[in-house]
């Protein structure tokens, strides 16, 4: 038998072309298999009512209708918030484009409508200057194209560059989507052996800021550098895990310790994670979330990064024990649906979910972005672009099962990432069976099923020993970056109170020179308490306040801040319940230590310092302690007011001079250092250096003035350094920012008298078109100008007058 013509050179070329279909056939079959692995890990969830379905239907429905209603109309960008501020983030604007494909599948769109959003929001992305493909975190919502100075954290852009390879499988014949993820080289952010999670945009220049952790936003940016072979596979293996262990559960750092459920859980809005170690870890800290709710006896539960109702922002990824955000359990809805459902309605009926009004109209957008559960305060925000949008696909991944991460999953550069990883190499079926058992609980478990003491108190110290605590535990004093000389500790006696510490510090000449007093707790077990106690005063001969920063560690090496001010030469009790610090002790049954910390820059606080640069500090009675509910309730009322702007019967503003509720904010690498002032008048004091590339500085501090009718606004002035321009900024409830621009009014030697009429007050940006002045929640001060300037300025006795 002959073969016909060609048939060798086929053979030949059959030979050749084999070998080159294994791995093709491999990638396919493993395409094929994610599908498959997702269909099974969705089928094993708890099926849901055709109710409930249709409640998280029309939640989906609310959220999306927010979300699109709130974005620009030059470059169709989510907008940050629904205060419309002018800049967005990358990852905003990469969660609403997978979030159009979302609403489109869900049918709240059609696929014209969808294409339409898409294409405005690529061609903008287009005209902006990158770097090797990288952009600038922050974008302008109006089309400004130029790149800034400064560092940028790649776990903000990795969510565009995932949402880019969605956009390119739902509409292949988009090829704005190929260009912008192609052009991104993830090569150029590996040197010296090492993956840079920072880059800057117009220099190039690169910011390691350490290997990164796998249960972080930030592991999206690395695998999709392997993904692309770009980079090696050991930089996702150098991923850190370093597990912990909270009721039984383990799972990853960060955790608690730093923004919470949203760095395990948002790449699995992406990646099918559920059978894998990284989602059993995302499965196992929710539910560790649901049992701290229930030990705490709070309503709801999901701890994550977000707004803090009357607080900001989240700060440094430091949690707040008593704020709950809706987008945190949405997260988890593929694994814990009958939980999230039930926190979705106990977060309504605690008003979370109440209509939002503008232009005379009401709508309704959802869940707002926050609840504080013990005062019952709502957050006044949608995160539009990014808490509404990790819930809103959250929910589309659910209601329509894996449609986005399908698409995702099912993109070449994805398989073969996930076959250089073996990404799934971690799947046990069985832990399916573990989140129906967690899903179909109903209240507390037994191993919380403890009872708690009406009241409890522990005295950590009274001092009567020299070296040690009255837990038998040597205390001692920790200097930093200063002389070993700069504070010394010891007992000594008072005639009124018996022993007492007395802490004596100079760090007058040590500009980053801190004191820190160790109060060792070796495990101790703090059950039932909530709150730290002790006294204290500081003499002072010019009647200056001191503040000091706080710190309890737990077991987990969880840590809560406090920032304590306002501290005067009498005797006075602070009662700080837990839920007051910024983070959370997850374990209060092995703490490890309380700190009091008197620091030039704390780090934690850097829009904080101390007042009192040297003097002293005398402490007493340092206990832990279980407040009541009325309590509870109370303290954490007086320190959320004490945090704000009031005033009084005067019309002058209170509270300028109190260090808690001021926010500060920084353009580019500008320094910023902020100090209060109360001799001889109240005030602040602004120490700023705009650095290379920053233009402006400023702090704005919660209030609720009424300015409908016809007012006044005076205040005193004076500065050092550069002849700048001095802002003064009122922040609407609707998000409208008016203000006056006081041009060269910055370096006064002596005190100027400034005097604005409601005349002279014109408004800046944001808001609704034509928003008149009415009632603001917020008071600003700021100072611009050109990079390289410097100075101080100082303003004091700010009044209101009403006519």
């Amino acid at each position: 038998m002959h073969d016909f013509p060609g048939c060798q050179s086929f053979k030949s070329y059959g030979r050749r072309l084999i070998p080159a279909l294994i791995p093709m056939l491999a990638v396919l079959y493993l395409g094929m298999d994610v599908c498959s692995r997702a269909m099974a890990a969705q089928a094993s969830g708890l099926a849901i009512s055709s109710s409930e379905r249709a409640y998280l239907h029309d939640l989906a429905r609310d959220t999306w209708n927010c979300m699109d209603y709130f974005r620009a109309s030059e470059t169709g960008f989510p907008f940050d918030s629904n205060l419309r501020p002018p800049n967005t983030n990358t990852t905003n604007v990469g969660l609403y484009l997978v979030s159009v494909i979302a609403a489109e599948k869900l049918g709240f769109i059609t696929g014209s409508q969808a294409r339409r959003r898409i294409v405005q929001i690529l061609e903008a992305l287009n005209r902006i200057d990158h770097w090797q493909g990288f952009l600038n975190n922050h974008l302008d919502t109006r089309g400004q194209t130029k790149a800034y100075a400064g560092p940028n954290a790649v776990s903000d852009f990795n969510k565009l560059a995932a949402a880019l390879l969605v956009v390119r499988r739902a509409y292949p014949d988009i090829g704005l989507a190929h260009k912008l993820f192609d052009r991104t080289d993830w090569s150029a952010l590996w040197k010296q052996d090492r993956f840079h999670h920072g880059y800057d945009v117009t220099s190039g220049a690169l910011h390691w800021w350490g290997h990164g952790s796998l249960a972080s936003d930030a592991r999206m940016a690395v695998f999709l550098g392997v993904a692309t072979g770009a980079l090696p596979a050991k930089a996702f293996t150098r991923l850190e895990r370093n597990p912990v262990k909270q009721y039984g559960v383990e799972f990853y750092r960060p955790a608690w310790n730093y923004a919470g459920l949203f760095m395990h859980a948002m790449s699995g809005i992406f990646l099918e994670e559920r059978l894998t170690d990284m989602g059993f870890s995302t499965a196992n800290f929710a539910y560790a979330q649901m049992l701290f709710a229930r030990e705490k006896a709070y309503p709801v539960w999901g701890w994550s990064a977000c707004d803090r109702p009357g607080q900001g922002y989240t700060e440094h990824g430091l949690l707040s024990q008593e704020v709950v955000t809706p987008h945190a359990s949405a997260l988890v809805i593929d694994y814990y649906p009958r939980q999230v459902l039930a926190n979705f309605k106990a977060l309504e009926a605690l008003g979370c979910r109440k209509p939002f009004k503008e232009n005379g109209r009401q709508y309704e957008f959802g869940f707002w972005d926050s609840i504080n559960v013990i005062t019952g305060e709502v957050s006044h925000l949608y995160l539009t672009g990014l808490d509404q949008a990790m819930l809103f696909i959250s929910l589309a991944n659910f209601l329509q099962p894996n449609c986005i991460r399908n698409l995702f999953m099912q993109d070449p550069v994805v398989q073969k990432g996930l076959a250089r990883l073996k990404y799934f190499q971690s799947e046990d079926k069985r832990r399916l069976s573990i989140y129906a058992h967690r899903d179909a609980e109903a209240g507390p478990v037994t191993a919380l099923e403890k009872k708690m003491p009406v009241f409890r108190e522990i005295m950590l110290d009274d001092f009567k020993k020299a070296g040690v605590n009255s837990l038998d535990i040597a205390r001692y004093l920790n200097i930093e970056k200063a002389s070993k000389q700069a504070a010394q500790i010891q007992v000594q006696s008072d005639p009124r109170r018996g022993a007492i510490l007395k802490i004596e510090y100079d760090l007058r000449r040590y500009s980053q020179g801190n004191a820190i007093l160790v109060e060792p707790l070796n495990g101790l077990d703090a059950t039932g308490c909530n709150a730290l106690a002790f006294w204290c005063r500081t003499p002072s001969s010019d009647k200056t306040a001191l503040n000091f920063r706080l710190r309890i560690t737990d077991s987990m090496d969880s840590r809560v801040i406090g920032f304590i001010e306002d501290i005067g030469s009498q005797w006075q009790e602070i009662v700080f319940p837990f839920e007051m610090f910024r983070g959370i002790l997850a374990d209060t049954s092995h703490l490890k230590a309380v700190e009091f910390r008197m620091e030039r820059a704390p780090y934690d606080y850097p829009d904080k310092q101390i007042v009192q640069t040297h003097g002293t500090f005398y402490l007493d009675d340092l206990r832990l302690v279980r407040l009541t509910k009325p309590e509870l309730q109370a303290r954490i009322r007086y320190y959320l007011n004490i945090g704000s702007l009031t005033l009084n019967d005067q019309g002058q503003v209170e509270g300028l001079s109190r260090m808690t509720g001021w926010q500060i904010y920084k353009d580019a690498d500008a320094h910023f250092g902020l100090e209060v002032v109360n001799k001889p008048q109240a005030g602040v004091k602004m120490t700023y250096d705009l650095g290379k590339n920053g233009k402006w500085i400023a702090c704005e501090k919660p209030c609720q003035i009424d300015l409908a009718g016809n007012f006044q606004i005076s205040f005193d002035l004076k500065g050092s350094g550069s002849n700048n321009t001095f802002e003064v900024k009122l922040f609407s409830a609707g998000g409208a920012v008016f203000g006056k621009h006081l041009h060269q009014q910055t370096a006064h030697e002596n005190w100027q008298h400034i005097v604005l009429g409601k005349k002279d007050i014109r408004h800046l940006w944001g808001g609704k078109p034509g928003e008149q002045l009415g009632v603001i929640n917020k008071l600003g001060v700021a100072v611009s100008g050109e990079p390289g300037t410097k100075g101080t300025v100082e303003v004091r006795n700010l009044v209101f007058s009403f006519n």
